[in-house]
């Protein structure tokens, strides 16, 4: 049996595996969006599923406009 990754583990594999089999065939459900937090519900053919669940971090490509 596979040991499941820890939280850390998942993240620095990029949320692209299952914890529990380490599977590649995982199916997101649509984004949830609640300020600045975002949650997508996920779930494995093995049976196992979970919330993914992101944070605003920061912003990028600013284009200031025209005052």
């Amino acid at each position: 049996m596979v040991k499941k990754l820890t939280q850390k583990q998942y993240v620095a594999e990029g949320g692209s595996i299952c914890p529990v089999c380490r599977g590649a065939d995982i199916v997101a459900d649509h984004p949830e969006i609640d300020g600045a937090q975002v949650w997508v519900n996920v779930e494995c053919p093995c049976g196992a599923y979970w919330t993914d669940v992101y944070e605003l971090t920061g912003y990028d490509n600013l284009n200031e406009g025209k005052e």
